[in-house]
């Protein structure tokens, strides 16, 4: 599901997807209308009946200011917030062609900046718990390389 949470983008262009200008109206209703138009290019895969309520909500926003329906809170699937967290989070630390990747810790600051708006709060608590134990586990480094062990 994740591999092809935005496959409706195809339906945006790619020209247009990695332009760095602003987009207009008409150009970011086009956008918000990717997880309907991903919902139908799916439909016919068997698959595809499990995930399509979690690839419509994938861009709704805890506060309910989210696309395309306006869900909030509970309403929206467990699975689409998760998701969404996801997706933000790779975004943010892999980048964009239109915009630089940013560390790990800034994306989480952005991350907890958009928590009760964009986020769910408790799935941002089980996020930050995750990468803390993952930077727990990582080995320990010396100037870039890893330290005797």
């Amino acid at each position: 599901m994740a591999r092809v949470h935005d496959v409706g983008m195809l339906a945006v262009g790619e020209d247009m997807i990695q332009s760095s200008r602003r987009w207009t109206q008409q150009e970011r209703r086009r956008v918000e209308a990717h997880p309907r138009d991903g919902v139908r290019v799916l439909q016919p895969i068997e698959f595809a009946t499990r995930v399509n309520e979690i690839i419509l909500s994938h861009h709704e926003y805890w506060d309910g200011h989210g696309y395309p329906r306006g869900l909030a809170g509970e309403e929206i699937p467990l699975a689409s917030r998760i998701l969404a967290l996801v997706d933000a989070f790779e975004a943010m630390t892999l980048g964009r062609p239109y915009r630089d990747s940013m560390s790990e810790a800034e994306a989480l600051a952005e991350i907890r900046r958009c928590t009760g708006t964009q986020f769910d709060p408790r799935v941002v608590a089980e996020l930050e718990e995750i990468l803390a134990k993952r930077a727990a586990d990582r080995p320990a480094t010396t100037h870039g390389t890893e330290a005797a062990r």
